[in-house]
């Protein structure tokens, strides 16, 4: 069930992401032949990172060993300002509406980000990274729940302004692990639609994912 309430800013906001859970692919598509799920849900991913604001010149993926993905980018962080939940007082940061919330009114920031709480839904963990200044601020999701709070923490070598590390939840998120010709034929149709971004693939699958 969803709960909507407004933000002090008067954004209207949906709680509760169990309708991407349940049908998953009326967010990021059906699986077809030659595309599985796995492929659209990276492809959806990519996609809103090509087309954020302001464009990044370049998507980094990065294939990991057991089916873990990142998408690392350069551009606008994810804002980490606090906003006040009327529903009960408690000021949380603004970064926790990209992926907890669906947006009722397409989205309020002028960001493409609204597929981090689809994304959240329908990735057993997901780790996310912004860099402010020198500082990371990171915070973990899963199945459309928060399990680690925002956290600040000094990082000197980050993959990009944001990355986002994730592995699907196999249950909702069905297919074999991407390998790096999957990777690649998701960057090659991401770039025929998002003009001037380069998306590039690494193949770390004889590494597992960095989640800390």
């Amino acid at each position: 069930m969803h709960f909507g309430y407004k933000t002090a800013h008067g954004i209207t906001v949906l709680e509760g992401l169990e309708a991407v859970r349940h049908r998953p692919t009326m967010y990021i598509g059906a699986e077809e032949p030659g595309r599985s799920l796995r492929a659209r849900l990276l492809e959806w991913v990519v996609d809103g990172v090509a087309h954020d604001t302001p464009t990044p010149d370049e998507v980094r993926v990065l294939v990991w060993r057991d089916g873990a993905i990142t998408v690392a980018y350069d551009g606008a962080p994810i804002p980490i300002e606090p906003f006040a939940r009327p529903v009960d007082g408690v000021a949380h940061p603004v970064f926790y509406q990209f992926f907890l919330y669906l947006f009722a009114r397409g989205d309020p920031f002028q960001r493409t980000l609204s597929f981090g709480s689809v994304l959240n839904a329908l990735s057993d963990r997901l780790v996310v990274s912004t860099m402010h200044g020198d500082d990371r601020y990171r915070a973990v999701f899963s199945q459309g729940l928060i399990v680690s709070l925002l956290a600040r923490t000094s990082c000197e070598r980050p993959l990009g302004t944001t990355w986002l590390t994730f592995l699907p939840d196999a249950t909702l998120i069905t297919g074999d692990a991407l390998t790096r010709d999957d990777a690649a034929q998701v960057a090659e149709r991401v770039m025929q639609g998002a003009a001037g971004v380069r998306v590039s693939v690494d193949d770390r699958t004889s590494e597992e994912a960095d989640w800390y």
